[in-house]
């Protein structure tokens, strides 16, 4: 059977409807597959492609890491004193630098405004200052360690249901029980954090997948409100629900409150049934057009760390083809750990500018006429702002289908399909507005 992500994602969502997989419960009665259903619906599709994708659980002794969390632990007790009735609490992820300082793009329009009266918890492992969850994080990792032989009955089923419906043998027990273990305590977590604080409103992002935040949230009457944070479609399984399931918000979907998109674009993309989406719109994301590519000049990689090698391919190609093209490689933050292998890599080439948070998205597409990835919120971005956008096809670029038909956008398969490009004016299109004080007077 050979699926894209498009077929797959068909498949999934009848295979988990017509199975009853959103009734199952665990042992103790949690409906556990909406939150699990996110990372088993990518677990098994790396598996289904034949891409490693293996589960450790296994506990590896990190002393250096464990004297972080230590030391970490120390400055979050602190800040939590200081803490106390705290209206706002924000969740954020810090992985941008913007003159000089780490900020979180998403949550930055409201938290620039809010932050006096916000406690702020850090996802992103650096230092900002901030709540940055260490204990939670000590928490879950004794807790494997006594829960290493734990059998959760329900992830058995699962593995047969999975195998008759994509003929792969998948074994989720380590990977389920994993998931509903770190539910269970981060919820009683947040629920002791929220009640300390006496917050009215939690504002996150879902990078960590935040259902047992919102459950807390949920048992304790305070509104939730999240933040999109990329670009979502039907192939996003944090989004995207069957229809069938959503009629009615049912008990055991844990969805937010809120849902704050970058514009209307994004709202009818999916099937999220998040109670009230509002386009509350971005002044990072949101750029105005620049048509004249008079202004624009040399090529943007898109990279991600599983990206990496086969956008190596493509620019090592362009050098040996093109050596007069300046090159631009932009990594993701998932690659912090291979920053110096692709530095030392591309250090002797005068033709490649590599950059991990040194400068944003947005000012490299200034300056870019032509952008190539495979998948990346980038995509939209780079339209916006009157950008060519190449899409390297693979099963990951299905997650940008309804880009294939934009008149901005080129689709190419192998290196050389580069020096074949014919190139038209490009066409801009709006994906990110400008953050609407109005509808944020709302949330105040």
């Amino acid at each position: 059977m050979e699926l894209n992500i498009e077929e797959y994602t068909r498949v999934f969502e009848k295979m988990e409807v017509e199975n009853g997989l959103f009734k199952l419960r665990t042992k103790d009665g949690i409906f556990f597959w909406d939150i699990a259903r996110y990372t088993i619906f990518n677990h098994v599709y790396r598996k289904f492609i034949n891409l490693d994708d293996s589960y450790d659980t296994k506990h590896r002794k990190n002393f250096k890491e464990y004297l972080i969390i230590s030391k970490n632990l120390i400055n979050d007790i602190k800040y939590l004193r200081k803490s106390r009735e705290k209206e706002y609490l924000f969740y954020i992820n810090s992985r941008t630098v913007l003159d000089g300082k780490y900020i979180d793009l998403v949550s930055h329009d409201l938290l620039s405004r809010l932050e006096e009266h916000s406690f702020i918890i850090e996802s992103f492992p650096i230092k900002t200052g901030f709540y940055s969850n260490s204990g939670l994080r000590l928490i879950k990792r004794f807790n494997k360690l006594i829960h290493l032989t734990q059998k959760e009955p329900v992830s058995q089923k699962v593995d047969r249901i999975i195998k008759t419906t994509f003929s792969i043998n998948v074994s989720l027990n380590n990977l389920v029980t994993q998931i509903i273990n770190d539910f269970r305590i981060e919820k009683s977590y947040y629920r002791n954090i929220l009640i300390r604080l006496g917050s009215t409103k939690v504002f996150f992002i879902h990078n960590g997948v935040q259902k047992a935040l919102i459950a807390a949230a949920n048992d304790l009457n305070i509104k939730t409100i999240e933040l999109q944070h990329g670009a979502i479609n039907e192939f996003h399984p944090l989004y995207h629900y069957p229809s069938t399931i959503i009629k009615e918000i049912p008990s055991y979907i844990i969805i937010p409150d809120f849902f704050l998109t970058f514009s209307d674009y994004w709202n009818k993309a999916t099937n999220y049934p998040a109670k009230t989406k509002i386009p509350i719109g971005n002044s990072h994301y949101y750029n105005k057009s620049i048509m004249d590519l008079k202004e624009k000049s040399g090529v943007t990689f898109i990279s991600a760390n599983i990206y990496q090698t086969k956008i190596e391919e493509y620019i090592d190609f362009i050098l040996e083809h093109c050596p007069t093209v300046h090159l631009n490689l932009k990594l993701h933050p998932n690659q912090l750990n291979n920053k110096d292998r692709i530095l030392r890599k591309y250090t002797n080439s005068n033709n490649v500018s590599v950059y991990y948070n040194e400068i944003t998205v947005s000012e490299l597409l200034k300056k870019t006429q032509i952008v190539v990835l495979i998948s990346s919120t980038v995509a939209y971005e780079a339209i916006q702002t009157g950008s060519r956008v190449v899409i390297i096809k693979d099963a990951d670029s299905y997650f940008l289908k309804d880009l294939f038909t934009h008149p901005s956008v080129y689709l190419i398969e192998q290196p050389d399909d580069l020096l074949r490009l014919e190139l038209k004016e490009p066409v801009n299109t709006t994906y990110f507005e400008k953050f609407d004080e109005h509808l944020f007077q709302y949330f105040k």
